[in-house]
């Protein structure tokens, strides 16, 4: 069974925008990548601002390459170092993020 290919943005630096992102997935689709985690440490809201919403307009970014991604068949995925070891953090950051993309 060949390993999964797949993207960790998960660097220090400026953060890549959401037209790279999609860019990227877009790029690697065809060559059998299959996932993207984001993780940059530049961002506030998986960092020191983790229990807050994104805002809106920023949510609407995410649900964007998320709906880009889905249709190429990448999976996607956001880390958070401060609920990694938490059940409960991680329910609760789960449902915040259900919240972001449904909104």
């Amino acid at each position: 069974m060949p390993p999964e290919l797949g993207i960790i943005e998960g660097f220090y630096g400026k953060p890549w925008t959401w037209e790279e992102r999609q860019e990227t997935v877009s790029f690697l689709a065809p060559y059998g990548y299959g996932f993207y985690l984001y993780a940059p440490k530049a961002d506030p809201f998986l960092r020191r601002k983790w229990q807050e919403p994104y805002p809106g307009p920023l949510a609407a970014s995410i649900q964007a390459f998320a709906s880009i991604a889905a249709e190429l068949e990448f999976g996607s995925a956001w880390d958070s170092p401060h609920t990694r070891h938490s059940k409960t953090s991680t329910e609760r950051r789960g449902r915040r993020w259900q919240k972001n993309w449904n909104s």
